[in-house]
């Protein structure tokens, strides 16, 4: 519900800061650090560039005989010209000068970061913000040192330019080739080319500048080419010309010149069209130029170098000195299809072989316009992983923005750019279009804007209508189409350059959906308290000659105003806070729970508290749809109405795919199926978790939508987007008082079906993501640093904070992890683990909303018992978690290293096992030193060349500790390898902190964690059984067998312990491990019901069985809660211990009518769920009372 609508106080022409992050300093980035400042009054902008300097792909492509290949009058910008040009086609070292030189003389330089690039790029809907991850690199005493860092832009720019990723080519057996293998667009200035034979693979841009300079160079050179090109005539002299030379003398008879120059260029348009007699005209024209340039050799070569596609489908290249140096006789035209790489040259489709020294590939670049980085929207869509699905194409507004995308805006992005017609021209206008749109921002008050989905189908028809009257859809391969013959066209405009740009003079705003600034949604908020900043310097005026000039109407000057501010501002960490009765702080959105006093009268029985509220009988189930017992629409829309309409009826993740639901959107799908591994996409859904098997895989996406059904299956039927506390309670005491099965989702990030569950009502904890750092905090006998934690508070966001303040805080290993969610309730090991324990132990204080709907504050001196519960006792069973206060530690240092060893020729089988043992020998020694080691043993990996057995950590943490110490800790294992003549890799790094090692180790832009459908289990090994020899023989014969059985193993060395000496309920089993071991099997596409009891079977009794005969519980062994199997027949000993009877009779005091159900939880024993699949239990059915 929005607030209230009050006026804010300030004048109308009041202009708001606005935080702008460009990616990339070439060219069109340049341009919008010269021309973003002067045009966006309060803009903050600041340019992330990767490499070491400015320039783009002049900065870049160093290869001989590059340079640009229009007029240099041409390839300028239009407000800083230069005529001081070595040539009229100079090459590109000074055309990257002549940009640094504007850079310098704007002030961009001062704007940009070298050496930083973004790694991915995360949309936070609730603050309107991209959150841009990026890593900055530097050198130290010779040595490179990389720095994650995170910044907060309300605006995301992307100006990396089309051809920045080098491709190479597709060909089998390139790494076996012994000789100089180069790429145009990483050129080693080093290469020789003096007396060898070089091979050119390519004939776009670059392979037709290059071929003069290698024949000249190189004692033969052979040229393949795939197919052939046109080759069209220069687009001017090459003397400069006279204008161009006596600018500085006559800049009117320059201006002239150019205008015609550049007139000339808008004027080919005409020459793209299908039929048109200029099209006819340039194919017979060009014909005659290349068979004139070629010479006697014309005869021979001709046929193959024309095309039978229309000049002009490809870009036009006028190549001069490429057809003359073809006709030499030290080149060779090779037009047979590359099969191979070998050692020593190239193997044709004929059969032939071709020995080379060099081989230069000319390629090109990736042509599909996806973003460099991952860019992923609230719905956790990943705009590169979208646009760079096999067959997929960008989808855009104008060229410039996409639908789903808040703030995002593109320079030269898909469908842009108009033809013919000059590109720094076009990258300005792009520019100034941008600047309108964030002048609207700024200046009405708006806070994200993003094009309809409507709009931008409009647009794409109107492409897809446009390109097929063009020559460009005339079956040639080219980077407009993607390199696909007869693809749709996605680089270009669909007209002409002079269309764009008259499409572009204005801004189409009914195209665009808003959010306000305004609390209260008001679109005229901007308007403020009815002042403008004249009204208020009239008001202040001292005398009648102080009053400013109103009837500036009369004035027939212009003002023009340029501002300039440089920098930007990071988002900092919202620290507003107040305190509860028992010296616990709450954040804003808990201080206004509810109570007695303001229940919804009218409803009461809906919402009223109640201690024990309408128990279940034996044999009877939770209501749903259709029973009687089921809320009425009324009942739900006053549930709706309570929340301020903050009730979402749940449409499945995946429904885009099917026909059923309504909601059938072929691009959403495909979205849906390229980021289906993504938890980012899973975690911002309300109601999809990231192991779908526990949904019942009844909604899966598919790559083939047909009349096949979509259900519900686990998901709940309704969501509560719970932003306060009072929500929460509402939701709490209705899902109570109509016996309602109640489900808690935070991230998603769950592996036994606890945030699932038919015929539920769920409460979405996600979007409570406030976080507070409290340097002098006391509650009972602690005093120290702490951080306050909402309870959507991710992993990633945590440590980054704590980093922030010189601090190191107990948390996942997986970025995407909601913290204060089942994580810590489950006890939470941790990279720290073996150093400061588990997560559990450092959870101080936790406000929590109970099954009786009340709001509480729980520490040791308030309710111990619960206290005790929550942390380690497990997620969804006491309460919904609203905010916690965790203990942070000092920054530690960090020591990493990636081990890696694998069978081979001249390692065995068994070879590979005793290296493996030796590992699993050194665990006690690690772990004692604080080591936490997660490593993979895959059976057949492909990652590993395909090797029978592999061994990698990823990688192995060691915290307060130097390299030379990890070495000397590592020695054993290492000497025990080489005696076995196990080749191995060993990089040690240092960190300075933990979070700079963690997000090296594991970044977030690179999870995979959502599975399409596995069955996983766990074995907690406790160090007792490792220190005994015939017990870690057992257990070691126990886990190689998993492997021998082709099954991948995870393993983590680990000790938590319990260096703090907590008392908590987390699982004993975890203070004497050693180890943790998991494994699981991945289903079939679409199992029957045999096979997926089979798979159960196997999982629990052929694969984990010998487990845990090797790890029993009377060794104390058991299973680690979060990430272990639900159906372990002996769950209660396994998760919980001998904690358990404990643990029930709490349940049973704060939650007598078991409103909170979690499979495997405590209590869970008097419940099931009567699935109506066989062979393995899912949440898809009635939850019932036994």
């Amino acid at each position: 519900m929005s607030k209230p609508f009050c006026l804010e106080e300030h004048p109308i022409d009041h202009i708001e800061s606005l935080d702008v992050v460009v990616v990339g300093a070439g060219i069109a980035g340049i341009v919008a650090g010269i021309l973003l400042p002067a045009k966006v009054p309060g803009i903050r902008l600041h340019i992330l560039e990767r490499e070491s300097n400015l320039g783009g792909v002049w900065l870049t492509n160093t290869y001989p005989g590059v340079r640009c290949d229009i007029p240099a009058d041409v390839y300028q910008s239009t407000f800083a010209p230069s005529s001081a040009w070595s040539s009229n086609y100079p090459p590109g070292a000074e055309i990257r000068a002549y940009w640094k030189g504007l850079a310098v003389r704007y002030g961009v330089m001062q704007l940009i970061s070298f050496n930083t690039k973004v790694r991915s790029a995360q949309w936070l809907r609730d603050r309107c913000k991209w959150k841009v991850h990026f890593v900055t690199t530097t050198m130290n005493e010779g040595q490179c040192k990389d720095e994650e860092s995170v910044v907060y832009a309300e605006v995301l720019i992307t100006a990396t330019g089309t051809f920045s990723e080098p491709r190479w080519p597709d060909i089998p057996g390139m790494a076996v080739y012994e000789g100089h293998l180069q790429h145009s667009g990483q050129w080693d200035q080093r290469c020789n080319l003096a007396g060898k034979s070089v091979a050119l693979i390519g004939n776009g841009a670059a392979g037709l500048q290059m071929l003069p300079e290698l024949q000249r160079e190189a004692l033969e050179v052979h040229h393949y080419i795939r197919s052939p090109t046109w080759i069209s005539p220069s687009f001017g002299g090459e003397d400069i010309p006279t204008e161009t030379r006596q600018a500085p003398e006559d800049p009117e008879a320059y201006v002239i010149y150019r205008r015609d120059m550049e007139s000339k260029t808008y004027a080919r348009f005409s020459m793209l069209m299908k039929d048109e007699p200029r099209s006819e005209e340039a194919r017979k024209a060009f014909y005659a130029l290349m068979k004139r340039r070629l010479g006697p050799t014309a005869d021979t070569l001709l046929d193959s170098l024309v095309p039978s596609f229309a000049p002009n489908c490809r870009r036009l290249t006028p190549a001069p000195g490429y057809l003359e140096a073809l006709a030499s006789p030290n080149v060779t035209l090779v037009t047979d299809a590359i099969a191979s790489f070998s050692a020593t040259g190239i193997n044709t489709l004929e059969g032939a072989h071709h020995k080379h020294d060099v081989i230069v590939c000319c390629t090109g670049s990736d042509a599909s316009f996806a973003p460099t980085f991952s860019i992923v929207n609230d719905a956790g869509v990943d705009l590169r992983r979208l646009w760079s699905t096999p067959g997929g194409s960008p989808d855009t507004y104008l060229g410039m923005a996409a639908p789903d995308f808040p703030n995002l805006y593109f320079i030269l992005g898909p469908n842009s750019t108009g033809q013919p017609g000059p590109l720094i021209y076009i990258i300005e206008r792009q520019v100034t279009y941008l600047a309108k749109l964030l002048n609207k921002m700024t200046g009405q008050g708006i806070k994200a804007m993003v094009p309809t989905r409507a709009a931008t189908d409009d647009f794409r028809a109107y492409c897809d209508a446009y390109f097929p009257r063009t020559v460009m859809m005339d079956g040639c391969r080219s980077w407009y189409n993607g390199g696909v013959a007869g693809g749709r066209i996605r680089a270009l405009w669909p007209g002409s350059a002079w269309h764009a740009d008259t499409v572009r003079r204005g801004v189409r705003w009914e195209d665009f959906d808003y959010v306000y600034r305004s609390e209260s949604g008001n679109r005229f908020a901007y308007f403020g308290n009815g002042w403008t900043s004249v009204d208020v310097e009239a008001a202040a005026a001292a005398n009648p000659g102080e009053i400013p000039k109103f009837a500036t109407y009369l004035d027939p000057r212009l003002a023009i105003v340029v501002a300039s501010t440089v920098g930007l501002v990071a988002g900092v960490i919202d620290t507003r806070t107040t305190t509860s009765v028992s010296g616990v702080p709450l954040f804003t959105y808990e201080t206004n729970s509810l109570t007695n006093r303001n229940i919804p009268r009218q409803h009461a029985d809906l919402f009223s508290f109640n201690t024990k509220g309408p128990a279940l009988s034996s044999g009877e189930c939770k209501p749903g749809p259709g029973d009687s017992a089921w809320p009425s629409l009324e009942e739900w829309d006053a549930l709706d109405e309570a929340l301020g309409r903050a009730l979402i009826r749940t449409v499945p993740l995946a429904a885009p795919c099917y026909l059923n639901w309504g909601v059938y959107d072929t691009n959403k799908c495909e979205a849906i199926l390229a980021n289906w591994t993504s938890p980012y996409l899973h975690e911002n859904d309300p109601t999809s978790v990231m192991w779908p098997v526990w949904e019942g895989r009844t909604c899966l996406p598919t790559g083939k939508p047909s009349n096949a059904t979509c259900t519900l299956g686990a998901y709940p039927v309704y969501a509560v987007n719970a932003t306060n506390v009072a929500q929460i309670q509402l939701a709490v005491n209705f899902a109570r008082n109509k016996r309602l099965r109640l489900v808690i989702k935070n991230t998603g990030h769950d592996y036994q079906g606890k945030s699932s569950g038919a015929a539920s009502l769920s409460i979405w904890t996600h979007n409570l993501q406030d976080l507070a750092y409290l340097p002098n905090y006391t509650l009972g006998d602690f005093s120290g640093s702490v951080m306050h934690v909402g309870a959507g508070v991710v992993t990633d966001d945590l440590a980054k904070a704590a980093d922030e303040h010189d601090s190191s805080v107990v948390g996942g290993m997986c970025a995407s992890v909601g913290f204060a969610g089942g994580y810590f309730a489950g006890g939470g090991h941790s990279p720290l683990s073996s150093v400061f324990g588990l997560a559990a132990d450092h959870i101080l204080a936790i406000n929590v909303v109970t099954a009786d709907g009340r709001f509480v504050t729980v520490t040791e001196h308030t309710h111990p018992d619960l206290y005790w519960a929550l942390r380690g006792g497990g997620p969804s069973t006491f309460g919904v978690t609203t905010s916690v206060v965790v203990r942070l530690h000092p920054k530690v240092q960090v020591t990493t290293s990636r081990i890696t060893f694998q069978t081979s020729h001249s390692v065995s089988n068994e070879t590979f096992w005793k290296g493996v043992k030796a590992y699993f020998e050194n665990f006690d020694d690690l772990t004692q030193a604080g080591v936490y080691a997660p490593v993979n043993i895959r059976r057949n990996s492909p990652y590993y060349n395909g090797s029978s057995y592999s061994l990698g950590t990823e990688p192995m943490m060691a915290p307060n500790t130097s390299v030379e110490a990890f070495n000397a800790l590592t020695k054993p294992l290492f000497d025990r390898l080489t005696e076995l003549g196990i080749p191995y890799e060993n990089e040690p790094r240092h960190f300075k902190s933990f979070y700079s090692a963690w997000t090296d180790a594991f970044p977030a832009s690179q999870l995979q964690v959502a599975a399409p459908d596995d069955i996983q289990a766990s074995r907690l090994f406790p160090r007792n059984v490792w220190r005994d020899p015939r017990g870690f023989n057992k257990a070691f014969k126990a886990i190689r067998r998993v492997s021998d059985a082709g099954h991948d193993i995870g393993a983590f060395a680990m000790a938590p312990g319990n260096p703090f000496k907590v008392h908590n309920a987390a699982n004993p089993a975890l203070r004497e491990t050693i180890a943790f071991l998991s494994t699981g099997i991945l289903l079939p596409d679409n199992p029957t019901p045999a096979q997926l009891a089979a798979t159960q079977d196997e999982v629990m009794n052929g694969l984990l069985q010998p487990w845990r005969e090797a790890a029993p519980a009377s060794r104390l062994g058991g299973s680690y809660l979060n990430e272990g199997n639900a159906r372990e027949p002996h769950w209660q000993q396994d998760f919980f211990g001998s904690n358990y009877p404990k643990l029930l009779r709490i349940k049973k005091k704060w939650d007598p009518t078991g409103l909170f159900y979690a499979t495997a939880g405590v209590g869970s024993e008097q419940w099931e769920v009567r699935t109506e699949e066989q062979g393995i239990q899912t949440q898809n059915g009635p939850l019932c009372r036994l």
